[in-house]
């Protein structure tokens, strides 16, 4: 089928790249923004390899069955494989940066109606024929108002295909108006499309070349609703719209018939295009291109309208077919996923659907070998199966399409060993039959040994992926610094081995305690995982607050595992000195839990730590594990100081570092341990000096097109001025899913790179490697897409690529934990005693200042009425008022009891507590208190003893109260004001009770009157 091979094998089994006979002639190009190297150009972030794919269905995945090429999805990246005899495999990437043009295209100038999108779903989708207005490309969208956000967000590819000829590698991308990106698999420009498409509106849905390489069929998603058929220049490669129509079903899969008709499948849905006989050009579309000069490759005028015709379907038509292959130029095989094995035979004016076999499993993809003349099936039970052509045939012909007794037998099976997986797509290269499976893992056999039904003779090679978010990465290095390795771990606690070249050494699985009931309790998930350098010992924390200690380099031994925390665990930080090692863990539940553990002792807990008020994500050792840093989401980074006495250990804060918002990463600084990098969700990164506890200075995190971004998973580095600067600061940002290096010291940005479809969640140094005085950096970095990729900064690009060979896994068994976390919060008086043995040390801890104030002890007392307090101002004896009950309303005042002139009802706000209210109602209490003291002195009449206790009770309280707050808000030089008030709040209660005696005998009333006067000598103020 293919005229050419992209590369070809010399005699040891090396690949060898050929050119094609009919190269593209593509124009020189520069790109406006070289993203991926600083301006002094020193620096380059060169991508090195990925690991995993994204392949989610047959569109993802392409191969050409007479080389030894086959592609795949892997985020935003299309990753290219050659598969060498020896079944090596060398990869080759292709990916466009969100802002990068195209080589060879021109954009249109903008139309007099510059909102196309509007017209085009008002008018032209209401039409039945024709392809839309003109291509909307990147500078349609130059100056609207999401220029920077989501217009140069990264996109994931979904589909793509292989030219037949082995030039042309065409992408798809999801997402609003999507790009169709064009490759020349033979440049070295793979960052550079020299072409780029963008005329559908909501996601690309399949992709396919003709089998003579002229044309290209592109079908969006089903609320694009559109088939674009474009042909290609013989020489340039250019695409320029051939003809175009509406599709509104749901479309999984795509296959040409020969060079002059395709089919499309979906669901409940058989249709065949032919490109042989167009209909005329659309009136409409030739009065919008009108309007156009000049336009270039996707905007051409005259597009023509692409008739299709519908399938009956007969017994099938609630199926959903799910895939098809060509077999010859008039046949083609359809399968579904009910089971049903169809072909479809256009050899005469009326198509002919049959459905010629049935199996028990959901057909998900089809492959045609036709070298062995037969085609292999893969669906939901994970095994490949393998049906003759001629026997299919045979079947389609002696038996109507409703009769289902009869059914052909699978020439060949095969069960994929350890693999219970869903198979996604095939294909054969090099007659090798390649499979991805749902879990993101690529299967290699060999064909002949398959019909001999015996699979474990089958030589396998497997590429191993993982198939949930990945949420990081350590790296550790032997004690002989011979061997370092990668340590991958994803949601599910699968633990992935790798290399520093990427090459799969062996996996382990963290087995989870699932709750017993899905209301208990949200899924468990792995979360945290922190390893040794030297990999001899692992933490890891998940969901549900459990923490793990594994020992040996691939988990062989779990030591411990218990519930530390109530909430899921954010962070793990632990650091060794000698046999003793301190463990910190951090959590949403607003604790960090200090552990102590030995060699052969069992875990220890020495504190929990409660100083935040919100969610604590971060902790960090630091001096060796003499100082503890932690920052919450209260916008807060506490620094705890170690100390040491008899009890046992404590941290206790000594400085708290306040941020405008949240931290979400912090990084010391390299070789200088007093300086701390954060970064923040106001998209700042700080500097702090963590003696002086004061922020150095504060710089805005934007990009080249001065876009605020966000920095997580920072890494310092000290590069001793080899790239031009002193120190590097690696992140990433999830706000645009790149990669970034930043200047450590101004904060300015120098690299980023992208590649990742999904959110990045970690990014680290693997390698730091000296050749010549250039300093060689390998890094690492993961993405929730279930992807990593290894990239290397240097001050040239290398193209080199390694292959791996599979080491069988490795299990931890498990040990479930069901204990409630432990708390130890110290008290005051440990506290104390520990603040001695730092303050001897030179270091001052903060004080302890309470959540609240503690409100002083009182008895129940019985409010007084207002009843009886007039009537011993009058000089009658009042009654108590009769107890209402609560759920009676009020009786209407008597006209008896009626107040003269009485005050209007004041509205009362009521107090939030502010410094001023306090003032304000000390100032009313004064008033208040020498009114009533006045009215004691002149007055008569006794007052009875409930009165006198209670209010002897509440001055008491007062001054107490008034005695604290001043300790707690006035300095130490400024205590003795309340140690003065609690002196004399005892002899202020005993005056007021010997003036209330005096008054209580009407014979010693004017002893009282004197008395009175020679206390308060100010009793008239």
């Amino acid at each position: 089928m293919a005229s050419s091979s992209l590369w070809m094998n010399t005699a040891d089994g090396s690949p060898t790249v050929t050119g094609p006979p009919r190269p593209l002639n593509i124009r020189a190009y520069s790109s406006p923004t070289r993203s991926h190297q600083d301006q002094s150009g020193e620096m380059m972030l060169d991508l090195k390899k990925v690991l995993g794919t994204t392949v989610a269905s047959v569109s993802g995945f392409d191969c050409l069955s007479s080389s030894s090429c086959f592609a795949t999805c892997a985020g935003s990246t299309a990753v290219l494989h050659h598969l060498g005899r020896d079944l090596s495999i060398t990869q080759k990437y292709f990916r466009a940066r969100p802002n990068s043009a195209a080589q060879g295209t021109v954009d249109p100038p903008q139309p007099s109606t510059p909102d196309w999108r509007g017209r085009q779903n008002s008018s032209m989708r209401a039409s039945n024929f024709g392809a839309r207005g003109p291509a909307l490309h990147a500078a349609d969208f130059a100056n609207s108002p999401g220029k920077g956000s989501a217009r140069q967000r990264t996109r994931a590819a979904t589909c793509l295909a292989l030219s037949p000829d082995g030039r042309l590698l065409a992408v798809g991308e999801t997402g609003h108006i999507p790009r169709v990106l064009f490759f020349s698999t033979t440049s070295d420009k793979t960052e550079s499309p020299y072409a780029a498409l963008s005329e559908h509106t909501y996601g690309i849905r399949c992709l396919s070349f003709s089998p003579d390489s002229r044309f290209i069929c592109s079908i969006g998603e089903v609320h694009d609703g559109f088939v674009f058929l474009w042909a290609l220049h013989a020489r340039t490669g250019m695409p320029k719209l051939h003809a175009s129509n509406k599709c509104t079903s749901l479309i999984h899969d795509l296959a040409w018939m020969g060079s002059n008709s395709f089919i499309t499948v979906g669901t409940r849905h058989v249709k065949l295009w032919r490109t042989d006989s167009l209909g005329p050009p659309s009136p409409a579309k030739a009065k919008f291109r009108s309007d156009l000069v000049d336009s270039v490759a996707s905007s051409p005028s005259g597009a023509r309208t692409l008739p299709g015709r519908n399938c009956l379907l007969g017994a099938s038509l609630e199926s959903t077919f799910t895939c098809v292959a060509s077999i010859s130029d008039n046949k083609a095989v359809i399968c579904s996923d009910g089971g049903d094995v169809c072909l479809l035979d256009d050899a005469t004016d009326s198509p002919v659907f049959v459905r010629a076999a049935k199996v028990d499993f959901s057909i998900k993809c089809v492959s045609v070998d036709l070298d062995q003349e037969c085609i292999w099936i893969g669906g939901r039970s994970s095994e490949v199966r393998k049906f003759a052509i001629s026997e299919l045939e045979v079947f389609s012909r002696a038996q109507p399409a409703e009769d289902k007794s009869r059914s052909p037998s699978a020439a060949g099976a095969l069960d994929h060993p350890k693999v219970s997986s869903t198979i996604v797509a095939l294909g054969i290269v090099n007659r090798r039959l390649i499979s991805v499976d749902a879990e993101h893992c690529i299967n290699i056999f060999d064909i002949p040994v398959l019909g001999s039904g015996n699979s474990n003779e089958t030589r396998v090679k497997k590429l191993q992926s993982h198939s949930s978010p990945v949420l990081g990465l350590n790296v550790s290095v032997a004690e002989d610094r011979k061997l370092t390795w990668l340590t991958t771990w994803d949601v599910t606690g699968r633990l992935i081995f790798w290399n520093s070249g990427g090459e799969f050494l062996g996996s382990a699985l963290i087995t989870l305690e699932q709750p017993s009931s899905e209301e208990e309790y949200e899924t468990n998930e792995l979360k945290v995982l922190r390893s040794s350098r030297s990999g001899a010992f692992h933490l890891t924390g998940d969901k549900h607050g459990t923490i793990r200690l594994f020992e040996g380099e691939r988990f062989e031994v779990e030591k411990f595992a218990l519930r530390a925390h109530h909430g899921e665990i954010n962070d793990i930080a632990f650091s060794t000195c000698g046999n003793q090692t301190l463990i910190a863990t951090s959590s949403r539940d607003r604790t960090v839990q200090l552990y102590e553990t030995a060699a052969k002792e069992e875990i220890q807990l020495i504190q929990t730590v409660e100083q935040h008020a919100s969610s604590v994500n971060i902790v960090l050792f630091l001096n060796k594990g003499q100082t503890l840093l932690s920052a919450s989401s209260d916008r807060t980074i506490v620094v705890h100081a170690l100390a040491i006495n008899n009890d046992g250990k404590a941290f206790l804060p000594t400085r708290i570092l306040t941020t405008k918002q949240s931290p979400i990463s912090i990084a010391l600084w390299p070789n200088d341990e007093s300086k701390l990098s954060v970064t923040t969700t106001d998209k700042q990164l700080h500097k702090f000096d963590l003696v002086s506890g004061q922020c150095i200075n504060s710089t805005r995190l934007v990009d080249d097109t001065s876009n605020a971004l966000v920095l997580s998973s920072l890494t310092s580095l000290a590069v001793d001025n080899v790239y031009g600067v002193s120190h590097l600061l690696l992140g990433v940002s999830s706000t645009d899913k790149s990669i970034r290096i930043h200047d450590l010291d101004s904060g300015t940005g120098l690299i980023r790179d992208y590649g990742h479809s999904e959110g990045l969640t970690a990014a680290t140094v693997v390698e730091e490697n000296y050749d010549d005085s250039n300093l060689k950096l390998s890094i690492a970095s993961t993405g929730l897409d279930g992807t990593i990729f290894l990239w290397e900064l240097t001050s040239a690009p290398s193209r080199s690529y390694g292959s791996g060979t599979p080491v069988l896994p490795v299990h931890v068994a498990d040990t479930p934990t069901s204990q409630q976390p432990l708390r130890r919060v110290l008290s005051k008086t440990a506290i104390a005693e520990f603040s001695r043995s730092l303050e001897a040390n030179g270091m001052s801890p903060l004080p302890s200042t309470p959540s609240r104030n503690p409100s002083p002890t009182r008895g129940i007392r019985r409010k007084a009425s207002k009843y009886s307090l007039t009537g011993s101002l009058s000089g009658k004896i009042s009654t108590p008022p009769t107890l209402r009950r609560p759920n009676r309303s009020p009786s209407p005042p008597s006209p008896a009891t009626t107040i003269a002139n009485p005050r209007r009802p004041m509205l009362r706000v009521k107090s939030v507590g502010s410094f001023n209210d306090v003032i304000y109602a000390a100032d009313q209490l004064t008033k208040s208190m020498r009114s009533f003291r006045k009215k004691v002195t002149a007055s008569s009449d006794a007052l009875g003893s409930e009165t006198v206790e209670e209010l002897e009770r509440e001055l008491n309280l007062t001054a107490k109260a008034i005695g604290y707050s001043v300790r707690r808000r006035q300095p130490a030089s400024e205590m003795n004001v309340g140690d003065l008030l609690d002196e004399y709040s005892d002899k202020l209660a005993q005056m007021v009770q010997e003036k209330v005696n005096t008054a209580s005998h009407p014979g010693n009333r004017k002893n009282s009157a004197a008395s009175s006067e020679n206390t308060n000598p100010h009793s008239n103020g």
